[in-house]
């Protein structure tokens, strides 16, 4: 049996969508719903890691970016903080570019 990915099915479902003369209401909403229900996660998620960011920098005194940059660079160390805040900075990008593609999906 082959395996169907959920990509498949975004295709799939584009092409359904495509074919359509008149939107259906309820499929509009439905999709609107699962999107917003991603959006929020995806917030609550980037909001626990925040905190995560905050308390690194109340510990260390200095921002996670200014961290990040000299981490990148070699000039912070391997200690498992550092590794561990370099994640979740990491993390909280990758959750911003999420939300920037799921909130300007219009444009």
């Amino acid at each position: 049996m082959a395996v169907v990915t959920t990509l498949d099915k975004i295709k799939r479902l584009e092409k359904y969508i495509a074919a359509q003369e008149v939107t259906d209401t309820v499929f509009d909403l439905t999709l609107d719903k699962l999107l917003n229900r991603e959006v929020s996660r995806l917030e609550r998620m980037q909001e626990e890691l925040n905190s995560e960011l905050a308390d690194f920098e109340q510990s260390y005194g200095i921002e996670s970016e200014a961290f990040y940059r000299r981490y990148e660079a070699g000039e912070m160390g391997d200690a498992t903080d550092f590794i561990e805040w370099s994640s979740t900075v990491e993390m909280v990008n990758n959750i911003e570019q999420q939300l920037g593609l799921l909130q300007n999906a219009d444009q």
